[in-house]
């Protein structure tokens, strides 16, 4: 990941791009498996849920424009309308708190959505502060906050 979009000419072709950048986004990834003597769930890295969990399509009201889905574990589900547009809006449909295994935060610097994992179950996964970065600009899932406000950057007119 990490890769940039670059913004293709009018919004039919942006949206598209911005589709398949979104699909890609949530292949090629495994989801974690509890073991079998465990009654906890095997920990999953934030930025492996979000990808497992992100569906992107064209909004039935609108076609040129893009809405992706979040749905981050048992404990959060965003939404990005308009990704790629000025007036794009993140709206949170669920979100349990800090104590279940993941949780939202946004980050005024960079622009980015942050999921971060349950802490206690980063820590005992050894994973500590274990976050990944979403761009309201994409929709991709970036490791690092740097990455996702480069991006952002990038494709502001």
């Amino acid at each position: 990941m990490g890769e940039t979009v670059q913004r293709a000419e009018g919004p039919a072709e942006v949206r598209r791009t911005l589709l398949a950048a979104c699909i890609s986004v949530t292949t090629g990834c495994e989801s974690g498996q509890a073991e079998a003597n465990s009654t906890e769930p095997a920990f999953v890295p934030a930025k492996a849920a979000v990808q497992e969990g992100a569906t992107c399509s064209l909004a039935d009201s609108d076609a040129s424009q893009m809405d992706c889905t979040y749905t981050v574990g048992k404990g959060l589900k965003f939404v990005i309308a308009g990704v790629g547009q000025d007036d794009s809006a993140i709206s949170i449909d669920r979100a349990l708190g800090m104590d279940s295994d993941y949780y939202f935060t946004f980050g005024v610097l960079h622009g980015c959505v942050i999921v971060k994992s349950n802490i206690a179950a980063a820590a005992r996964a050894g994973a500590h502060f274990d976050m990944a970065f979403v761009s309201p600009k994409t929709g991709k899932v970036y490791d690092k906050w740097q990455e996702c406000r480069e991006t952002n950057r990038k494709l502001v007119p």
